[in-house]
């Protein structure tokens, strides 16, 4: 059967001012201050429910799902280093709806919600910061997921003219963001022109090739590996 560990999460708001992380429980292991850590617990604790059978059972993934909200709703005011976690948790393994190809409109706006308490927790709002501190902090990451997240939900919206003035407010938000940190030494040499230039393979990838969705095989030496071996992985 599974069973999820219930989260130490008082709902008593006395209580939440005086919470610290190790309060907090998921997966019989105590949150910290330590933000990578935290995001290793939730991603863990998700992981071990999605890569089985149980995933495919909505009833599983709505309790998953229901636990990570209340573990959103402390991380948005009493615990923010809780923020980018629960965050990124929310885009990866709830950004659709019951599983299919619809978008989780409320799951995404919450997780938008978590990456600019992220972004302020963290100090990465101030782009003072040198650029090995913004490293350190993993701030280019907080700010692309970000600017992507918006400009995302905010076009979905768009598009099924669910909210036009939700959808005007993340897409002048991304814009924004974007003009924002696009003037900093960590991105400017990337000379991205709109918010959708923006995309993490730059990370990765050197320079000389143009960050778009289709590269030229001979530019990616992993790629040039998998078709020289395409045929091993057939047969496997």
């Amino acid at each position: 059967a599974f069973r999820m560990s219930s989260c130490a999460a008082a709902q008593d708001a006395g209580l939440q001012n005086a919470m610290a992380e190790s309060d907090v429980f998921l997966g019989g292991r105590a949150f910290s201050g330590n933000e990578s850590e935290n995001l290793g617990i939730i991603y863990r604790w998700l992981d071990d429910l999605m890569w089985t059978d149980l995933w495919d059972n909505g009833r599983n993934r709505d309790i998953a799902y229901e636990q990570l909200l209340q573990l959103a709703d402390i991380a948005a005011e009493p615990l923010p280093s809780l923020a980018y976690g629960v965050g990124q948790a929310l885009y990866s393994y709830f950004w659709f709806k019951d599983n299919g190809g619809q978008m989780n409109v409320p799951a995404a706006l919450r997780s938008i919600d978590l990456h600019e308490v992220s972004l302020r927790h963290s100090g990465c709002d101030d782009l003072s910061l040198g650029v090995g501190a913004f490293l350190g902090k993993a701030c280019p990451e907080r700010w692309i997921y970000l600017i992507m997240l918006c400009a995302e939900v905010g076009g979905e919206l768009a598009a099924r003219r669910a909210d036009v003035g939700q959808s005007a407010r993340l897409l002048q938000r991304a814009q924004d963001l974007f003009t924002t940190v696009n003037a900093y030494p960590f991105f400017s040499f990337r000379q991205w022109k709109s918010v959708y230039d923006i995309n993490t393979n730059s990370h990765l990838f050197s320079g000389h090739i143009q960050q778009r969705p289709i590269w030229p095989n001979e530019g990616i030496p992993l790629a040039q590996w998998m078709e020289e071996h395409a045929q091993v992985f057939k047969e496997d």
